[in-house]
């Protein structure tokens, strides 16, 4: 009787160790945390822009973030904007932020959208030298290269920013 309940006893430790080595390394291994997913970088979005919508001396235009990487990436911020001529010359002066205070950090799996706004000061609302844009250099947070938006007719402010943004955020 000692013997069959000792070889029981060593048959079930085998067992449960048969069932550890078995796991797979990845669900043995720590989670990653949100702090080790890289920032959004452009080569790894479609930025695009969407159809405004009119309002007092301004229309806003929806901006929209696709993450079309092959992994998670972090994104937090302002995106910046940088109203181009034809030529891809800056004319005027990059966008000012909307809001600062509404930065979420958030992680984007890929296919996740992010959004934030794009509002133009009507030139006339503005009271500005006006030259013409022809497109935008959109540049998502903490990121030095950005994506064009071309044949984008606008006018834009020589001597001042009328070219505003809000923050990015989670979502469509």
């Amino acid at each position: 009787m000692m013997f069959r309940s000792s070889a029981w006893n060593v048959l079930s430790a085998a067992a449960a160790a048969c069932s550890v080595i078995a796991l797979p390394a990845v669900a043995m291994a720590a989670p990653v945390s949100a702090d080790a997913i890289g920032r959004c970088a452009t080569a790894n979005l479609t930025i695009q822009l969407g159809a405004g919508v009119a309002g007092p001396g301004e229309v806003t235009y929806p901006l929209e973030f696709t993450n079309s990487g092959t992994r998670a990436c972090m994104m937090a911020g302002l995106p910046r904007i940088l109203p181009s001529d034809s030529g891809g010359n800056q004319v005027g002066h990059r966008s000012k932020s909307v809001d600062t205070s509404q930065k979420t950090k958030f992680t984007m799996n890929p296919g996740d959208m992010a959004h934030s706004s794009v509002t133009i000061v009507d030139n006339m609302t503005a009271r500005c030298m006006q030259v013409p844009g022809a497109m935008l250099d959109v540049f998502p947070p903490s990121e030095r290269t950005g994506q064009v938006i071309p044949s984008f007719t606008f006018t834009a402010c020589a001597d001042r920013a009328n070219v505003k943004v809000d923050p990015v955020s989670p979502g469509a």
